[in-house]
């Protein structure tokens, strides 16, 4: 090689090297410790759907008691598996998300309280609180100045019943400017349960027309497929991306047992009657969470054998959460970002659960002029 050539290379060869340390120092991942499907534009509902439970290349990198993550192995496509709460803070300044649903939901809202803050922990203690007291929500602030507003409103069924009221009350009090909305593990039958959505669905209706022309940003509702509960939980110890077989599992008759009457394999044909409502039905701009097949394919995290239902690591909620920013950063442009900051939302955002996030506030939520109020269960 001669002697200018050689020069040429040695300087590429520096610049290289500089800009590797820049993007090092200035704590910019690479794309492939992201995800393995890293490049290309943002990958879509279906393929994010495929996705699979695969092992985390750094152990419980983000503190959920898991070696697994939520992935899309699909090249051509760019999906996070895990959430970063800076991603998070910065599109989400002033915002204020609503999750509605049952307990499961719940998890899904402590998850995000937890990685919204790098590790707060809120009790279950609180959703007792929303779920005996009707109508009291749950308002939870993160991001520091960014001053994102996270509130949970117990919502076992879409209309009002005895744990809860309707979901008018804090669209119109409290109306947020996205909706992450589940319609519960609480299974009706089909005539019952068809009945609730155009009610629901209209009032969310009104709560989003309202909220994108008074603030001029989209507001987007998030429905989440709800996921079974899996039989004979106890006996598996990974993740069964197998769903074909889980769901023969789930299906397979079991004479004698508690959870027959909670009508698991239902769960599926159920979602189906809400997702064909919301795009034949409705008008509401919406993002659909797969929880379903998230869920489904994670038999190991379940409580108990007597609770094979909830689970005691929040793995399925993250990977829920993680679907979640990653359709808002495609749902939200810069001056979206830009315009949901100067908001004045003009109603009480004061957190309302104590220092330790155990228990309500109750010198605040029992005060005359707090606006939120409860009453006790009919």
């Amino acid at each position: 090689m001669k002697g200018p050539s050689r020069r040429a290379l040695v300087v590429l060869c520096c610049v290289c090297i500089e800009l590797y340390l820049f993007i090092s120092s200035s704590g910019f991942e690479l794309s492939p410790k992201k995800n393995l499907g890293a490049g290309g534009p943002p990958c879509d509902r279906e393929a994010i759907r495929n996705g699979l439970w695969l092992k985390k290349r750094t152990e419980d990198e983000d503190g959920n008691g898991d070696d697994y993550e939520w992935s899309v192995p699909n090249q051509r496509c760019s999906f996070q598996s895990r959430f970063h709460s800076d991603d998070f803070c910065r599109l989400m300044g002033n915002a204020v998300i609503l999750v509605l649903g049952d307990s499961i939901s719940f998890e899904q809202y402590a998850s995000l309280v937890r990685l919204a803050t790098n590790g707060t922990v809120i009790s279950e203690n609180l959703k007792a609180r929303a779920q005996h007291k009707r109508g009291l929500p749950v308002i939870i602030n993160v991001c520091g100045q960014s001053n994102v507003t996270l509130v949970y409103k117990m919502q076992i069924a879409l209309t009002g019943n005895k744990w809860s009221n309707s979901m008018d009350d804090i669209l119109t009090k409290m109306p947020p400017t996205s909706v992450i909305l589940n319609t519960g593990a609480h299974f009706m039958g089909d005539n019952a349960f068809i009945s609730t959505l155009e009610p629901a669905f209209n009032s969310l209706e009104k709560w989003q027309q309202s909220c994108m022309s008074r603030n001029n940003i989209p507001c987007p509702l998030f429905y989440r497929t709800t996921f079974p509960g899996i039989p004979h939980c106890m006996n598996f110890t990974a993740p069964e991306n197998n769903r074909a077989k889980m769901e023969e599992h789930v299906a397979t008759p079991d004479p004698g047992k508690e959870w027959n009457a909670y009508h698991w394999k239902e769960f599926n044909r159920q979602n189906g009657l809400v997702l064909d409502h919301l795009e034949y039905s409705s008008k509401l701009q919406y993002e659909i969470i797969d929880g379903y097949e998230m869920g489904l394919t994670r038999p190991d995290t379940r409580k108990t054998a007597a609770d094979c239902l909830h689970n005691r690591i929040p793995a399925i909620a993250d990977a829920n959460n993680a679907a979640f920013l990653h359709h808002m950063k495609a749902i939200l442009s810069e001056d979206d970002v830009a315009t949901m900051r100067k908001l004045n939302h003009g109603f009480d955002r004061r957190q309302n659960v104590n220092e330790k996030f155990r228990d309500m506030n109750w010198e605040l939520v029992d005060s005359t002029e707090y606006p939120y109020k409860y009453s006790n269960n009919p």
